[in-house]
């Protein structure tokens, strides 16, 4: 069995690759998580515990780059398989150099078009060492750039992200009184996810404004995840008079996520761009009638089991949502196409399929 290094930036609960590393180590006995940077970017992971932190500070921490090739010395690896940029770039190049034999493997999980133009760069030398190149989405995979689509045309392959279905489900269908946020009376509309522009969070406020005015429902909106746009989008809120009726979570544990997506009516995906959006696919799971913003991921991830709007169109959004607040057998039709479509994108398959590139010919 070939003896794999996994590399992952942070140790973090919220990590999709880390809950991957886990279940691959309960099957795979010659296989090392390892994580670059010293500080998680979330609560401490729960997926798998024997770690090599190599305990970087930064990008240009040297002991840290020192510590990855005293690790490529010793482990001797057969695969390295890596998920973000610099640390991809730095096990791949020590890999290179100091042990030419083993096979580089890359996950791809942002759109190219997310990416700073240092970052594509980097990501060219990226492709021209790896052996194989697995991305997220077939969305993912033709935002490529000319260039890197030249670099890594050969040997480029889809792997969908895998979410824990059945984790995800166990709690969703507890039924425990547990309700963390949500008025017992409300409708709630509600999205998961980092408050950053490209989620434009702005266009789902202002969708939800038009329907609180304009719809006889009680209603509210609930806003999970954290991030740089907060600040600006409770500015917003507050403008627009909704502090009643809009709710900020802050960052949350996965668990809690699932827990809140018990008590979402109507889930609303508003981005801009995306790889592949794990939050749709947990939605899906989670049996919720979803809008999503019309482009191509999300279209590849949804399939039929989402209503689709205009990007960064309020009015569209709005439309969207209130044909499934007036048509309940609409809202219950898509509820059961989205359970159906979540169990194509399993963590088990995912896992699977990373396995099978790790075989050594």
């Amino acid at each position: 069995m070939s003896k794999v290094l996994y590399v992952v930036n942070n140790d973090s609960t919220t990590s999709i690759p880390l809950e991957v590393a886990g279940h691959i180590n309960q099957q795979q006995t010659d296989f090392q998580t390892v994580v670059y940077y010293k500080e998680s970017s979330g609560p401490q992971n729960e997926f798998i515990r024997d770690l090599i932190n190599i305990g970087a500070k930064g990008p240009f921490d040297l002991k840290g780059w020192w510590e990855v090739f005293k690790l490529i010395k010793q482990n001797r690896p057969d695969v390295i398989h890596a998920h973000h940029t610099l640390s991809s770039l730095l096990f791949f190049l020590f890999g290179k150099i100091f042990h030419r034999n083993a096979k580089l493997i890359k996950t791809v999980h942002t759109s190219n078009y997310s990416f700073r133009w240092d970052q594509k760069i980097i990501n060219s030398f990226i492709y021209l060492m790896a052996d194989k190149i697995l991305c997220n989405s077939k969305s993912t995979m033709n935002s490529f750039s000319w260039i890197e689509k030249k670099i890594a045309s050969d040997k480029t392959e889809v792997v969908y992200n895998g979410v824990n279905i059945s984790k995800l489900k166990k709690i969703v269908n507890f039924n425990g009184n547990d309700n963390l946020f949500k008025p017992q009376s409300a409708f709630v509309i509600g999205s998961v996810g980092r408050l950053v522009e490209i989620k434009d969070s702005k266009t789902l406020i202002k969708a939800f404004d038009n329907l609180y005015q304009n719809v006889d429902v009680e209603m509210n909106l609930l806003i999970v995840g954290n991030g740089k746009e907060k600040n600006t989008l409770e500015k917003i809120v507050t403008s627009r008079g909704l502090e009643d009726k809009v709710i900020f979570t802050g960052a949350v544990e996965r668990k809690t996520v699932y827990k809140l997506l018990r008590q979402i009516d109507i889930f609303v995906i508003t981005s801009l761009a995306e790889g592949f959006c794990n939050t749709l696919v947990e939605a899906m799971a989670a049996e919720k009638a979803i809008v999503c913003s019309d482009i191509p991921t999300l279209r590849e991830v949804g399939g039929d089991a989402a209503l689709f709007a205009e990007p960064g169109n309020p009015e569209s959004f709005s439309r969207q949502i209130n044909k499934l607040l007036i048509d309940k057998e609409l809202k219950n039709k898509m509820k059961r196409k989205a359970t159906k479509r979540a169990e194509k994108f399993t963590l088990e398959a995912c896992a699977k399929r990373y396995m099978s590139y790790y075989e050594i010919n």
